[in-house]
């Protein structure tokens, strides 16, 4: 859902929990770019939800090329893959 006119879109108040260091920095963030803590979480939810579908269809095609026979991708492709650390992205 891309963020459109708020008058056009409907608005639903959601509660949550989050740890207070969260809070503090979701206020600055929102102070400092002008904006609600409202639109600051909703534009990282959207934010996250595109990243997670990038690497899921990176994840496939991944498993597309590892899969065929023969392989289809080059030594250094290989190597790169086997060498980048996930767990840091």
């Amino acid at each position: 859902m891309e963020r459109t006119n708020k008058s056009q879109t409907k608005r639903i108040k959601i509660g949550t929990i989050l740890d207070a260091d969260v809070v503090r920095q979701l206020k600055e963030r929102a102070l400092c770019e002008g904006k609600t803590i409202s639109d600051v979480v909703q534009e990282a939810v959207i934010s996250y939800n595109r990243i997670e579908t990038t690497k899921i269809e990176q994840r496939k095609e991944a498993a597309r090329r590892l899969c065929s026979s023969p392989f289809n991708i080059s030594t250094e492709q290989l190597k790169s893959d086997l060498e980048e650390d996930y767990y840091d992205q």
